[in-house]
Order: structure tokens, then sequence, then C-alpha cells
């Protein structure tokens, strides 16, 4: 094989059809992180998580990382829950980046859509209630 970019992302999508009938069986989502390369081999990361669709794996990373996280009043189970921002406006937390001190926060603004990162210090105000975005197929669609 010759290894560069373009030969490794269709391995990627190659390998992403492959485990497809997996992915079935077992009800878990598969995802490769970044691939590091040489000439002579190349390197990534797989994460298998239970759920099929990418809410579901996303809430399971939500409540693994949570923990870290409680000091801010964030708990298991408020994945997607709205809250207050340092910036006034309302956003629902999507999860946590525990790599990443200076803007560990996840989230995602409700008026826009948009994906949006934060640091510690930016929640305000946590909100009983959480947001419900439209769905297709299991994947988000933000408005």
């Amino acid at each position: 094989m010759n290894i560069n970019e373009k030969n490794l992302k269709q391995f990627r999508a190659d390998f992403m059809n492959a485990v497809q009938p997996l992915r079935e069986k077992y009800g878990v989502t598969i995802q490769l992180g970044n691939i590091t390369y040489s000439q002579e081999y190349f390197t990534t990361k797989m994460t298998v998580s239970n759920g099929q669709n990418k809410n579901d794996a996303a809430r399971i990373a939500f409540d693994a990382n949570v923990w870290r996280y409680e000091y801010l009043g964030f708990r298991k189970g408020m994945y997607m829950r709205k809250f207050i921002g340092a910036s006034g406006r309302t956003y629902a937390i999507r999860g946590f980046e525990p790599r990443s001190p200076k803007y560990p926060i996840r989230m995602i603004d409700i008026e826009t859509g948009e994906s949006r990162k934060a640091p510690e210090g930016f929640v305000l105000q946590i909100l009983p209630d959480t947001w419900e975005p439209e769905e297709n197929d299991g994947f988000i669609t933000l408005k």
C-alpha cells in the first residue's frame, strides 16, 4: 500500500463500510480517530461505544466524563440540558473535552444551532429543562 493522505481517506471509508455489519450486530458506534502515518505504517485510535446513533454515543460519553465537572452543577443524565452562559444566551450542554483545559465545555447555541466551546467559568445557571433537537435517522439536525 502506498501510504499517503488520499489512500488513507479511502482506507477510512472502506474500513467504516467493512465494520458496518459489526455495528449492526452488536448495536455499537465505531469511530476512528486521527491517523498518523509514515511511509512504512500508520496508526489510529478506534473507539467503540454502545448505541448505534450519534446521540446515544454522545450521551454515553457525556455520562463518562461528567464527574470531572460536577462542581459546575452537571450530573449524569444532563446531556443536552439547557443553561445560561456568561453571554446571557441559552445553550445546551453537549459534552466535555478534558484534554482541552482552556475550553473544556462543548455546547450548542440553541438560537443558532451552532456548536461552541467555552471555558469552565462560562456556565452561570443550569436550567431544569432539556433541549430536544430535531432528529433525522439518529443524527442531530441543527436549525
